[in-house]
């Protein structure tokens, strides 16, 4: 069985009443410039979390205009896992295979591709704005 995390109280509450808006956070925080920034974006989806489907991560990276974005929708075989969900990933067991391509993508800057052992794999999305 798989251990859960439970989530304090009141982030769940908030997380609540950003879903409730039709465009979540940007709804509850309208101005705050996410167009503005201009650095590097990685981001994770995993094709077993229902919470986080395609559509939604777009639109969420749609609002970061300036940014130059790196997306992975990855199935958990490509990195093998037989899952991984929504919160999976912000496990310790994780140290060892996505959290070192996390440190490859920030510290060698290899914006376009990960590497997991001999495995290459190309993003979802890759797109270099300036």
């Amino acid at each position: 069985k798989r251990k859960r995390e439970k989530m304090p109280k009141g982030v769940y509450l908030q997380l609540a009443n950003w879903c409730d808006n039709p465009n979540g956070l940007f709804d509850a925080f309208p101005d705050n410039n996410y167009r503005k920034i201009n650095v590097p974006l990685l981001a994770f989806t995993f094709t077993d979390d229902w919470y986080c489907p395609p559509k939604a991560v777009n639109e969420l990276l749609n609002h970061f205009t300036n940014a130059s974005v790196t997306w992975y929708h990855l199935k958990p075989k490509e990195i093998g896992l037989k899952q991984v969900g929504h919160i999976d990933f912000f496990n310790a067991e994780m140290r060892s295979t996505l959290w070192q391509s996390i440190l490859q993508w920030i510290d060698k800057g290899e914006r376009n591709t990960i590497q997991k052992n001999h495995l290459n794999i190309k993003p979802y999305w890759y797109e270099e704005r300036s």
